[in-house]
Protein backbone atom coordinates (compact mmCIF):
# COMPACT_ATOMS: atom_id res chain seq x y z
CA UNK A 1 0.00 0.00 0.00
CA UNK A 2 1.20 3.95 -0.68
CA UNK A 3 2.77 5.47 1.98
CA UNK A 4 0.39 8.16 2.61
CA UNK A 5 -2.58 5.90 3.06
CA UNK A 6 -4.81 7.34 5.73
CA UNK A 7 -8.23 6.77 7.71
CA UNK A 8 -10.85 8.34 5.68
CA UNK A 9 -12.79 8.40 8.90
CA UNK A 10 -10.07 11.04 10.10
CA UNK A 11 -8.95 12.42 6.99
CA UNK A 12 -11.97 13.70 4.71
CA UNK A 13 -11.13 17.58 3.92
CA UNK A 14 -9.13 17.33 0.73
CA UNK A 15 -11.99 17.08 -2.34
CA UNK A 16 -11.17 13.44 -3.19
CA UNK A 17 -10.90 12.36 0.31
CA UNK A 18 -14.12 14.05 0.68
CA UNK A 19 -15.77 12.28 -2.46
CA UNK A 20 -14.97 8.97 -0.80
CA UNK A 21 -16.33 9.85 2.23
CA UNK A 22 -19.65 10.88 1.08
CA UNK A 23 -19.69 7.91 -1.11
CA UNK A 24 -18.96 5.66 2.06
CA UNK A 25 -22.04 7.31 3.31
CA UNK A 26 -24.02 7.36 0.38
CA UNK A 27 -23.34 3.46 0.81
CA UNK A 28 -25.29 3.53 4.07
CA UNK A 29 -21.75 3.35 6.28
CA UNK A 30 -21.41 5.32 9.52
CA UNK A 31 -18.19 6.77 10.47
CA UNK A 32 -18.12 4.21 13.15
CA UNK A 33 -18.27 1.94 9.96
CA UNK A 34 -15.18 3.22 8.36
CA UNK A 35 -12.95 2.68 11.52
CA UNK A 36 -14.46 -0.81 12.20
CA UNK A 37 -13.07 -1.64 8.47
CA UNK A 38 -10.23 0.69 8.84
CA UNK A 39 -11.00 2.26 5.19
CA UNK A 40 -8.28 4.24 4.02
CA UNK A 41 -7.50 6.82 0.94
CA UNK A 42 -4.71 7.81 -0.81
CA UNK A 43 -3.44 10.40 -3.02
CA UNK A 44 -1.54 7.87 -5.01
CA UNK A 45 -2.85 7.70 -8.53
CA UNK A 46 -3.49 4.34 -8.39
CA UNK A 47 -5.69 4.69 -5.52
CA UNK A 48 -7.27 8.32 -6.46
CA UNK A 49 -11.05 8.22 -5.31
CA UNK A 50 -11.16 4.69 -4.04
CA UNK A 51 -12.14 3.55 -0.62
CA UNK A 52 -9.19 1.24 0.19
CA UNK A 53 -10.16 -1.09 2.35
CA UNK A 54 -6.70 -3.62 4.11
CA UNK A 55 -7.31 -6.86 5.59
CA UNK A 56 -4.76 -8.42 8.17
CA UNK A 57 -4.03 -11.75 9.13
CA UNK A 58 -4.75 -12.85 13.06
CA UNK A 59 -0.87 -11.31 13.59
CA UNK A 60 -2.39 -7.75 12.61
CA UNK A 61 0.32 -8.28 9.97
CA UNK A 62 -1.14 -6.94 6.01
CA UNK A 63 -2.27 -9.79 3.87
CA UNK A 64 -4.61 -8.36 1.18
CA UNK A 65 -6.43 -5.43 0.25
CA UNK A 66 -9.16 -4.41 -2.03
CA UNK A 67 -10.15 -0.32 -3.06
CA UNK A 68 -13.17 0.60 -4.52
CA UNK A 69 -13.85 2.95 -7.29
CA UNK A 70 -15.88 5.47 -6.28
CA UNK A 71 -16.14 7.07 -10.19
CA UNK A 72 -17.93 4.99 -13.39
CA UNK A 73 -15.16 2.28 -14.51
CA UNK A 74 -15.24 -0.62 -16.41
CA UNK A 75 -12.77 -1.95 -13.66
CA UNK A 76 -15.10 -1.18 -9.98
CA UNK A 77 -12.11 -2.59 -7.82
CA UNK A 78 -8.38 -3.07 -7.56
CA UNK A 79 -7.11 -6.27 -5.77
CA UNK A 80 -3.79 -6.90 -4.02
CA UNK A 81 -1.36 -9.64 -6.72
CA UNK A 82 -2.61 -12.12 -3.97
CA UNK A 83 -4.24 -15.30 -4.44
CA UNK A 84 -7.57 -14.53 -2.58
CA UNK A 85 -7.86 -18.66 -1.53
CA UNK A 86 -4.67 -17.89 0.30
CA UNK A 87 -6.44 -15.05 2.66
CA UNK A 88 -8.83 -15.06 5.76
CA UNK A 89 -10.27 -10.97 5.04
CA UNK A 90 -9.33 -9.55 8.95
CA UNK A 91 -8.56 -12.61 10.26
CA UNK A 92 -7.36 -10.45 12.50
CA UNK A 93 -10.84 -9.52 13.91
CA UNK A 94 -12.53 -13.20 13.80
CA UNK A 95 -13.65 -15.15 16.90
CA UNK A 96 -13.80 -18.88 15.50
CA UNK A 97 -15.23 -19.73 19.12
CA UNK A 98 -18.01 -17.86 17.75
CA UNK A 99 -21.35 -18.08 14.85
CA UNK A 100 -18.98 -17.10 11.63
CA UNK A 101 -21.36 -15.45 8.89
CA UNK A 102 -19.70 -15.82 5.15
CA UNK A 103 -20.87 -13.36 2.53
CA UNK A 104 -19.31 -12.96 -0.76
CA UNK A 105 -17.87 -9.54 -0.60
CA UNK A 106 -16.30 -6.86 1.91
CA UNK A 107 -19.13 -4.27 0.61
CA UNK A 108 -21.83 -7.17 1.73
CA UNK A 109 -19.56 -7.71 5.11
CA UNK A 110 -20.15 -4.01 6.22
CA UNK A 111 -23.78 -3.92 6.33
CA UNK A 112 -23.31 -7.36 8.79
CA UNK A 113 -22.99 -7.86 12.04
CA UNK A 114 -19.57 -8.58 13.82
CA UNK A 115 -17.77 -12.00 12.79
CA UNK A 116 -18.55 -11.52 9.21
CA UNK A 117 -16.01 -12.92 6.40
CA UNK A 118 -16.52 -11.78 2.91
CA UNK A 119 -15.58 -14.91 1.30
CA UNK A 120 -14.28 -12.90 -1.80
CA UNK A 121 -16.18 -14.62 -4.15
CA UNK A 122 -18.82 -16.91 -4.14
CA UNK A 123 -16.80 -20.29 -4.12
CA UNK A 124 -15.31 -21.92 -1.19
CA UNK A 125 -12.27 -24.12 -2.46
CA UNK A 126 -11.49 -26.84 0.04
CA UNK A 127 -7.78 -25.90 -0.68
CA UNK A 128 -7.88 -22.80 0.60
CA UNK A 129 -6.94 -20.89 4.02
CA UNK A 130 -10.99 -19.91 4.93
CA UNK A 131 -12.24 -23.31 4.61
CA UNK A 132 -9.55 -25.00 6.25
CA UNK A 133 -9.76 -22.77 9.26
CA UNK A 134 -13.22 -22.93 9.54
CA UNK A 135 -13.10 -27.07 9.39
CA UNK A 136 -10.61 -26.66 11.83
CA UNK A 137 -12.49 -24.90 14.44
CA UNK A 138 -15.61 -26.59 13.04
CA UNK A 139 -17.42 -23.46 13.63
CA UNK A 140 -21.37 -22.53 13.41
CA UNK A 141 -21.81 -20.96 9.72
CA UNK A 142 -24.08 -18.87 8.37
CA UNK A 143 -24.15 -18.71 4.54
CA UNK A 144 -25.44 -15.77 2.68
CA UNK A 145 -24.21 -15.43 -0.65
CA UNK A 146 -25.63 -13.29 -3.48
CA UNK A 147 -28.95 -14.42 -4.95
CA UNK A 148 -27.39 -15.47 -8.62
CA UNK A 149 -24.57 -17.53 -6.26
CA UNK A 150 -27.56 -19.57 -4.89
CA UNK A 151 -26.34 -22.92 -6.23
CA UNK A 152 -22.78 -21.95 -5.02
CA UNK A 153 -24.02 -21.34 -1.57
CA UNK A 154 -25.30 -25.00 -1.98
CA UNK A 155 -22.14 -26.02 -3.00
CA UNK A 156 -20.43 -24.16 0.02
CA UNK A 157 -22.81 -25.50 2.53
CA UNK A 158 -22.20 -29.19 1.51
CA UNK A 159 -18.38 -28.54 1.96
CA UNK A 160 -19.19 -27.01 5.40
CA UNK A 161 -21.51 -29.54 6.67
CA UNK A 162 -18.45 -32.73 5.59
CA UNK A 163 -16.00 -30.62 7.19
CA UNK A 164 -18.55 -31.11 10.49
CA UNK A 165 -19.29 -27.42 10.78
CA UNK A 166 -22.78 -26.81 12.06
CA UNK A 167 -24.37 -25.00 9.09
CA UNK A 168 -27.35 -22.72 8.37
CA UNK A 169 -28.14 -20.71 5.00
CA UNK A 170 -30.22 -17.48 4.63
CA UNK A 171 -31.41 -16.64 1.17
CA UNK A 172 -30.87 -13.13 -0.34
CA UNK A 173 -32.84 -12.04 -2.34
CA UNK A 174 -33.17 -8.90 -5.34
CA UNK A 175 -29.86 -6.70 -4.49
CA UNK A 176 -27.13 -7.74 -2.78
CA UNK A 177 -26.30 -7.46 1.16
CA UNK A 178 -24.12 -4.56 0.25
CA UNK A 179 -26.84 -2.31 -1.55
CA UNK A 180 -29.45 -3.10 1.03
CA UNK A 181 -29.94 -1.03 4.17
CA UNK A 182 -28.94 -3.03 7.40
CA UNK A 183 -32.13 -2.99 8.54
CA UNK A 184 -33.12 -5.01 5.67
CA UNK A 185 -30.06 -7.22 5.96
CA UNK A 186 -30.72 -7.96 9.64
CA UNK A 187 -33.93 -9.58 8.60
CA UNK A 188 -32.73 -10.93 5.85
CA UNK A 189 -30.35 -12.99 8.19
CA UNK A 190 -33.33 -13.64 10.85
CA UNK A 191 -34.81 -15.85 8.28
CA UNK A 192 -32.06 -18.29 8.19
CA UNK A 193 -32.81 -22.04 8.08
CA UNK A 194 -30.51 -25.13 9.14
CA UNK A 195 -29.21 -26.47 5.92
CA UNK A 196 -30.02 -29.63 4.65
CA UNK A 197 -29.15 -31.81 1.45
CA UNK A 198 -33.14 -31.46 0.73
CA UNK A 199 -32.63 -27.73 0.27
CA UNK A 200 -29.91 -28.55 -2.38
CA UNK A 201 -31.81 -30.89 -4.71
CA UNK A 202 -35.29 -28.76 -3.89
CA UNK A 203 -33.04 -25.94 -5.45
CA UNK A 204 -31.78 -28.15 -8.37
CA UNK A 205 -35.51 -29.26 -8.82
CA UNK A 206 -36.47 -25.76 -9.32
CA UNK A 207 -33.88 -24.75 -11.37
CA UNK A 208 -35.04 -27.57 -13.88
CA UNK A 209 -38.42 -26.62 -13.54
CA UNK A 210 -37.40 -22.84 -14.75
Amino acid sequence: LPDDIRLVAEHHVKPDDRAVFDYLVSRGLTTLDMYRWRICVSDDFKFRRKAIIPSYDDDGVLNYYTARCIDESKFKYRNAATKKSDVIFNEVDVDWKKPVLLVEGVFDAMKCPENTIPALGCSLPTTGALYKSLKKNKCTVVVAFDAEATTRSHVACKKLQLAGCDVYVSFVHGDDLGSKTKEDVRKILKNLRPWTNELRINHKIADIKS
